[in-house]
């Protein structure tokens, strides 16, 4: 009898499930903008867009956030003006460094909902840890936004061992921010050669090999730093790949950007290290790659105005 019973109970869902799958479905593609990364304290408004009604009826609009909401906020409600409620969702991001995934979903009487989700990481000074103060390091600030960096003297150079992030240039990752303190800035190779503070450059491809021992072959490890962000380890263990930080470099997987249709897509967290060199001919500027699965250090050249890469700035000694 039991199982009769749950037989029955099965076929009772099985249809229902098929019911709801030949409702007709909601018009457009349901979207909301939310960025990536945020500061605690920050105050996110959401409203969605993309979707409506194909008779321009009356529809619903209910939001969740993990950790924010106990349970599903319904911002617009069948029956209810926009006029009185726009479907729009507000929350203060909390001082705890985890992601947030966010989910909107549209419904409407006889009609399939519509749901959609993007996630934002909460970001602090805490987010970027193990990163050591190396033998020898010595602090300059600079002068123009008093930011502070750590620096080391290798091959007859004082080398900058933390991303400039010079903020009125460059671009921060995924437009974020706060990823700038974090991460430093990425620049194009224009804005990077006039972004060192004064009395530093950039380095050029030679300078970077002398700091890497006079050969990029096997050196991703002496550049390389174990870090960790939120927690998480940011350079994936590879057998391939002894992370060392021998030089002092600090690098950590920053990514880049790439500037197309007229704004920045960013790629490559915790996967790539790009940094520019200072030299540069015919719109095209070298770079050395630092890649999470590989030994050697690469040497590559790009254009100067739509990639976005990492900067170390280098000065004589005093």
């Amino acid at each position: 009898m039991a199982l009769l019973a749950g037989l029955a109970l099965s076929a009772a869902s099985c249809k229902k499930d098929s019911n709801y799958s030949e409702l007709p479905t909601l018009s457009g593609y349901l979207d909301f903008s939310l960025q990536e990364y945020a500061s605690p304290g920050t105050v996110l408004t959401l409203k969605s867009s993309g979707a409506s009604h194909p008779e321009g009826g009356d529809y619903g609009i209910y939001w969740s956030a993990t950790k924010i909401t106990e349970k599903s906020d319904t911002t617009k409600h069948i029956g209810v003006p926009v006029s009185e409620e726009d479907g729009s969702f507000s929350f203060t991001v909390p001082d705890s460094l985890y992601t947030i995934t966010v989910n909107c979903t549209m419904y409407a009487t006889g009609y399939q909902s519509m749901s959609n989700s993007h996630t934002v990481t909460v970001v602090k000074s805490e987010s970027l840890s193990n990163l050591p103060k190396v033998e020898g390091e010595k602090s300059y600030a600079d002068s123009r936004d008093e930011t502070e960096y750590g620096y080391v003297n290798a091959s007859g150079l004082d080398w900058m061992n933390r991303n400039l992030a010079y903020a009125p240039t460059g671009t921060p990752y995924s437009g974020c921010e706060p990823m700038t303190e974090l991460f430093g800035n990425l620049y194009t190779w224009e804005e990077a050669s006039v972004s060192c503070p004064e009395g530093w450059r950039l380095p050029t491809l030679e300078e970077w090999k002398s700091l890497c021992g006079g050969s990029f072959d096997g050196a991703s490890g002496k550049l390389m730093a174990d870090a960790y962000f939120n927690g998480e380890k940011m350079w994936e263990y590879w057998p391939a790949v002894n992370i060392r930080n021998s030089t002092g470099m600090n690098f950590i997987p920053a990514g880049y950007g790439e500037f197309s249709g007229e704004k920045w897509k960013y790629r490559g967290k915790n996967e790539y290290a790009f940094v520019w060199t200072g030299d540069s001919s015919d719109g095209q500027a070298a770079y050395i790659g630092i890649y999470v699965d590989q030994p050697d250090v690469m040497v590559g050249r790009t254009s100067t105005e739509y990639f976005g890469a990492s900067v170390r700035c280098v000065r004589e000694t005093e």
